[in-house]
C-alpha cells in the first residue's frame, strides 16, 4: 500500500474521530494515536486496536456474538495491552 493510501484510511474525516472504518482516538500506551474496531455478524464478535507509533496490535476475536462476547473481548484486549507494556 502507498504511504499516501494508508495515511489517507487512518486520518479522520471532517474533524471526528472516524476515519474509513477506523475509530482513532489517542491511548499513552499507544505513544499518541491509537485505531481501533470492533464488529460482529451476530456469531462471532471481534476487536482490534493498533498502536502504529509503538509497532503493536491486538486482535481478539470470538465465536459468539453479543454483548457478552463484546465485553470478553475488550477484556481480553485490555490484558493482552497491559501485558505487552511490561
Amino acid at each position: 500500500m502507498r504511504p499516501y493510501t494508508y495515511k489517507k484510511l487512518h486520518t479522520p474525516v471532517a474533524d471526528g474521530d472516524y476515519a474509513l472504518g477506523w475509530i482513532v482516538t489517542q491511548r499513552d500506551w499507544g505513544g499518541g494515536a491509537v485505531l481501533t474496531h470492533a464488529g460482529s455478524n451476530t456469531l462471532n464478535y471481534c476487536v482490534v486496536w493498533m498502536a502504529p507509533r509503538v509497532d503493536f496490535a491486538v486482535l481478539v476475536c470470538t465465536n459468539q456474538g453479543g454483548d457478552r462476547a463484546a465485553k470478553a473481548t475488550d477484556e481480553v484486549a485490555s490484558a493482552l495491552i497491559r501485558y505487552h507494556q511490561r
